[in-house]
């Protein structure tokens, strides 16, 4: 299962005030609320005292790649399957996956060379996400 989530923090500007900073973080592999809050705490605790603000599960199925570079960003696939019904009826199925890509080329081909895997699925949608991580 694949998580969404927001936490808060306090920062120093550089006019000495105070500032709230938002980030958000994909969780991967929670079953409960209580094992993505304590994936939270595990890798973001050391960096800084954190709010969690909130949580609630993806629509994505899946994770194709993750950050291997920090200037990978994370971007949204939505595909889409076309099947037949018993009845003869063409009938869609859209699956949403996270990839991590530098460009919107490289997430398009990172995504092409995933439904060559054998799916039966076009690309509907390619779009980058303001997600900072993925913490699995």
């Amino acid at each position: 299962m694949i998580w969404e989530t927001q936490v808060a923090y306090t920062i120093i500007d550089k006019k000495g005030n105070d500032r709230q900073v938002k980030e958000k973080y994909l969780v991967e592999h929670g079953d409960t609320f209580t094992e993505v809050e304590d994936k939270l705490f595990g890798e973001l605790g050391a960096r800084t005292c954190f709010e969690v603000q909130a949580i609630k599960q993806s629509k994505a199925k899946e994770i194709l790649s993750y950050k291997k570079d920090v200037e990978e960003k994370i971007w949204l696939g939505e595909l889409q399957d076309v099947f037949h019904s018993d009845e003869g009826e063409e009938k869609y199925i859209k699956y949403k996956v996270f990839l991590c890509a530098k460009t919107f080329d490289e997430a398009k081909a990172s995504l092409g060379e995933y439904i060559k895997q054998g799916y039966d699925m076009d690309i509907v949608n390619i779009k980058l996400t303001n997600f900072e991580d993925i913490l699995r």
